[in-house]
């Protein structure tokens, strides 16, 4: 019996920490869950059927202010009345499903300081006509913006990883441009888009799976890459499908790497350098799952088994490579 007091005590604690820690509050119809311990807050819901929301920058809540730094989980899934969406500066995160099947929102501006757009944020916003990326994001995760209307699309240098199936049966999507930095797009990210033209800055082909795009894009649209990179894209794998290439884009100072003299290898579970490197580690998600900005050597223990994307970059050179654990 008095065991059983104690194990209650422990835990009626352990929720009563749990509560001091994150508090909720509803201003203006959206619920915001407030993150004392880290000082910060993330829009966790909303009550009725709005219209037009402006996210605020920062939350009053107990005499202080919490900048407001993600749109939680599924927080707006189902807002079938939702038009438009201003989000403030600061924001670093777009949750897993955050706007699921909001079928009348028509336009998403994303903030200087988003890092990542999680799986599934805009899957099914079928009204999404228009978007606008700031440079700095770095992961779009997969089934992100599946089903949308968005015509072209440019994504913005500091992108790194494209999730599987991302912008796949966009029905509208005539062109995308990819930036110089991009590494990896994962697996039916462009499947069933009627694209017209592909744009890729990278002097290094990103990595990529030969169903990225779909049969008739690899037969139809043009791909451009920078000058000094046709050859390179003209035997990669994925890049190589394309039956219409063409290096009219300006050459990048971004060198690329030559096969016989590789700036990192992967043997055992490690990835390790020539000389101190970033070394980020993708899922074929595409999510980030690892990462170091100034290292030698980099271990995947702890990972589940899978395939990887591992970019590194060292001096101005950039490696990809594609491993299985």
């Amino acid at each position: 019996m008095m065991k059983r007091l104690l194990l209650s005590a422990g835990t009626a604690f352990l929720l009563l920490a749990g509560s001091l820690r994150a508090q909720t509050v509803t201003l203006d119809g959206i619920t915001y869950t407030i993150h004392t311990d880290g000082q910060t807050a993330s829009v966790s819901g909303y009550e009725g059927s709005p219209v037009d929301i402006v996210i605020p920058a920062t939350v009053a809540y107990d005499g202080a202010d919490y900048p407001v730094t993600s749109i939680g989980s599924s927080a707006f899934e189902y807002c079938r009345s939702l038009e438009n969406i201003t989000l403030p500066e600061g924001l670093q995160t777009i949750g897993r499903g955050a706007f699921y099947d909001c079928a009348t929102l028509a336009s998403a501006t994303f903030p200087e300081g988003l890092k990542f757009i999680s799986d599934y944020a805009f899957n099914n916003c079928t009204s999404l006509a228009s978007a606008t990326f700031p440079e700095g994001l770095q992961t779009i995760g997969g089934h992100a913006f599946i089903g949308t209307s968005l015509s072209s699309v440019t994504l913005p240098e500091g992108l790194q990883s494209i999730g599987e199936s991302a912008f796949s049966y966009c029905v509208a999507l005539a062109y995308v441009t990819f930036p110089e930095g991009l590494q990896y797009i994962g697996g039916w990210a462009f499947y069933d888009c009627p694209l017209a033209d592909v744009y890729c800055h990278a002097a290094v082909p990103p990595s990529i799976e030969t169903d990225t795009f779909d049969e008739r894009t690899y037969a139809e649209a043009m791909l451009h890459m920078p000058s000094d990179a046709l050859g390179d894209y003209q035997v990669a794998e994925g890049w190589k499908l394309f039956q219409h290439i063409l290096g009219d884009l300006p050459s990048t100072a971004i060198g690329s790497v030559a096969a016989d003299a590789p700036i990192a290898r992967y043997a055992d579970g490690i990835v390790t350098t020539s000389a101190p490197a970033a070394i980020t580690v993708y899922a074929q998600s595409g999510a980030q799952v690892r990462h170091a900005a100034h290292c030698t050597s980099l271990s995947l223990a702890g990972l589940p088994g899978g395939i990887y994307i591992i970019g590194i970059e060292q001096g101005g050179q950039r490696q990809v490579l594609k491993v299985a654990r």
